[in-house]
């Protein structure tokens, strides 16, 4: 199926899922009535999904089959609800004139770019080691259960969980990382428009704050991956945008949904607590929040979710913040993660050669705040000027505080994460909530032409534009299938597809160094990922290695000499050069062996040296 086909059936997939959600969240709307629950629709219907995600793992429904049918019925419900307030939309909307339709031009030019960019497999390696493995195996084990086999697996599973919805839609392994990277695009979009419907009111402050995000480079990388930044960044919206919302419009009503949310974001990505200093200030600044009976209860539901998390961490390692761990929570022996002086020496090499690099000294920290607050790009820069614009002409000084949450959540950012050009791409969580508060605090301006039109200049030069026309009109053009392109295609895909037409069923193989693991359908313990297999890098014999393998349960290895493994292989495990190897088959420069555990009743095998069997 040619690409452009790709993308518009991705896409309609996506939109049958946000019906869904939109459905969904009308249905939660109708059950809870109550101020302190009221929600955004969209956040509303994400908590349904993710609420009945653990009761169909227990009846073994969350699969293929179940979750799509779930998906239909909101969407049909959805659809019915989109109709009757889409209507009084359409009828309330009105273009001002030239300057709006320009912008939604453009606006609308963003978006399609942006999903376009997203329609392309990526190969970002923590995707295809965990991110995007999850939603794969839960789907076809029909419940969610805990991966032994990787560190990766402490991390919170609410990304993963969401994600297995509109993953259900997909027809293939290929296809689903397609479906899953436009999904986590169309998050973006749902964390601008929620931002809006917060902090704003008019059409052109949506098309600005839609814009704006669309336009910042380090929101469209991330949102361009199979990976979770962009449900991190959705829940955070709405936490800080509903605290916000209450702060500007002095609104005393009790909401335990900034509370809800936050602790949403907490357990999807734990880079979401560099947020947390700023969020609890802002929730004492709210005086209905200053109460002890009010505040606890939140902070409590805020916590409840990492804490169902960490239970099952510790449930499962013996420290509930693995690989994290502290001193009185010490993990379990076999998950004790052990340092190996070759891969440390090599992670630090990495580092060194890392071009992001940047000098981290005491007398530089103001200078790292300021490139971190740069890096946020257009959504900041309206907040900015919101800002400035509401003290000097409207001489509303309650701005300030906002902007000193701003500030509070920069300096924590700058401290959390070294160098600070690597940590950037962690820290825009407040990204779309800038966007609407400056473009609702200068909407005023915005009705002034020349202000719109240099708006929109600014915009072209910030979105590389000229670089997005030149890749959305060569894009229909590629006719051939949807694929990874030779020059950054996963060079182990070829041995997993193998593996998964001639290996016997519950087979279990140890990658040795290459991490990806997204298109085996048999477990593969990645070595320097596995707290175990690390310490065959240790052991003092043979023995003591075969008896580490056994105990993994390791019925096949496979490594490709060329890649990037500290030291040389026969040096680092004293198996690969004894008779214990089987040779299997070679394909693209990766080798399989089948490990022998019981020699004596086993010919004599080749070493791993042997290229007999290459495809």
């Amino acid at each position: 199926m040619p690409r452009i086909l790709y993308l518009v059936w991705a896409l309609l997939r996506i939109f049958v899922f946000w019906m869904a959600v939109y459905g969904y969240g009308h249905c939660f709307k109708r059950i809870f009535r109550i101020s302190e629950f009221q929600a955004p629709l969209l956040f509303s219907g994400i908590i349904f999904l993710l609420a009945v995600s653990p009761l169909l793992s227990l009846l073994n429904l969350f699969s293929r089959t179940a979750l799509p049918v779930i998906i239909i019925i909101g969407a049909l419900a959805g659809s019915r609800f989109f109709l009757k307030y889409g209507r009084q939309i359409v009828r309330r909307v009105r273009f001002s004139g030239s300057k709006t339709t320009a912008l939604f031009l453009i606006t609308g030019f963003l978006l399609i770019s942006n999903l376009l960019k997203a329609s392309i497999p990526d190969t970002n390696p923590d995707a295809l080691t965990a991110y995007a493995v999850a939603p794969d195996r839960w789907l076809n084990n029909g419940e969610l259960t805990y991966f032994e086999d990787s560190i990766f697996s402490a991390f919170p599973w609410t990304g993963e969980i969401l994600s297995s919805w509109p993953a259900s839609l997909s027809t293939g392994i290929m296809d689903q990382l397609v479906v899953l990277q436009v999904f986590q695009m169309t998050m973006l979009l749902a964390a601008a428009i929620t931002a809006w419907k917060l902090l704003g009111s008019d059409l052109n402050g949506l098309l600005v704050c839609v814009s704006a995000c669309m336009a910042t480079s380090i929101l469209v990388e991330w949102a361009s991956l199979p990976k979770f930044e962009m449900t991190v960044l959705f829940f955070t919206t709405v936490a800080i945008g509903t605290l916000l919302k209450q702060y500007l419009t002095e609104d005393r009503t009790f909401s335990l949904i900034p509370f809800l949310a936050m602790g949403f974001a907490l357990a999807t990505k734990v880079t979401a607590y560099i947020l947390l200093p700023s969020f609890l200030l802002l929730v004492l600044f709210i005086p209905i929040y200053r109460k002890l009976l009010h505040i606890l209860p939140g902070i409590l539901l805020m916590l409840l979710l990492p804490a169902i998390f960490a239970v099952n961490t510790y449930a499962h390692t013996g420290a509930p913040f693995y690989p994290n761990t502290l001193s009185f929570f010490p993990p379990d022996t076999e998950h004790v993660i052990v340092e190996v002086p070759e891969i440390a020496a090599h992670a630090r090499a990495n580092i060194a050669s890392n071009d992001l690099l940047v000098e981290t000294s005491p007398d530089r920290f103001f200078t790292n705040i300021g490139r971190l607050i740069e890096s946020w790009g257009l959504p900041v820069y309206l907040f900015l000027f919101g800002t400035v614009y509401m003290l000097v002409s409207r001489k509303r000084f309650g701005v300030l505080f906002p902007l000193s949450c701003v500030l509070v959540y920069a300096v924590t950012s700058s401290i959390a994460f070294n160098p600070i050009k690597w940590g950037a791409k962690y820290a825009y969580l407040m990204s779309p909530v800038f966007a609407a508060a400056g473009a609702t605090w200068s909407k005023k301006l915005f009705f002034n032409k020349y202000v719109l039109y240099g708006y929109l200049i600014v915009l072209l030069i910030i979105s590389s534009f000229h670089t997005r026309v030149k890749a959305v009109l060569s894009y229909p053009f590629f006719t051939e299938s949807i694929g990874f392109d030779v020059s950054n295609g996963v060079e182990v895909k070829p041995l997993h597809e193998w593996c998964n037409s001639n290996l016997p069923d519950g087979s279990r193989l140890l990658s040795l160094w290459k991490r990806e693991r997204y298109f085996c359908n048999h477990e593969i313990v990645v070595i320097e990922n596995h707290p175990l297999a690390l310490r065959l890098f240790l052991a003092q014999s043979l023995s003591e290695e075969m008896a580490f393998l056994d105990h993994m349960e390791i019925d096949y290895v496979y490594f490709n000499s060329d890649d990037p493994m500290p030291g040389k292989l026969e040096r680092c495990l004293r198996f690969l050069n004894s008779r214990r190897l089987d040779f299997v088959i070679e394909i693209d420069g990766y080798s399989l062996y089948r490990i022998i555990y019981d020699q004596k009743s086993t010919q004599e095998s080749s070493s791993f040296r042997n290229t007999a069997g290459t495809v």
